[in-house]
């Protein structure tokens, strides 16, 4: 039953992917459509390696979860280059939410939380 949840909300991400491409098209090839490029597509692979498992996935759901907050923050900064429209960004920005939602109702219970970034000295 599981995997059914998983394959709609890889469904969705790759909606999300079309409509962020086709709408940035023409920026495809600047630092900022670059970083939308990818995560965007870093978050629909995410999902569909967590498929492909036969195992809990929950590694890959984080992970995929993670890159929705990456991409939250390019949304945002795109936004205020005026790269998209503030309509635009909000359509995708509540998207993302709702597939971060989704995703953790997907989580098990008792996954611990993401371990904090490690800092190194420089």
């Amino acid at each position: 039953m599981q995997r059914v949840h998983i394959l709609s909300v890889w469904e969705r991400s790759c909606q999300l992917v079309i409509e962020i491409h086709n709408h940035i098209v023409d920026d495809i090839n600047t630092d900022l459509g670059q970083q939308l490029s990818t995560t965007v597509i870093a978050v629909s692979s995410q999902l569909a390696q967590c498929y492909e498992e036969q195992k809990p996935c929950a590694d890959s759901l984080m992970t995929a979860n993670g890159f929705l907050g990456q991409l939250n923050a390019h949304i945002e900064l795109a936004r205020q280059t005026a790269m998209i429209e503030h309509q635009v960004a909000h359509h995708w920005l509540q998207e993302i939410k709702t597939l971060q939602n989704l995703i953790g109702c997907l989580l098990p219970q008792d996954t611990p939380p993401p371990h904090p970034p490690q800092h190194y000295p420089v």
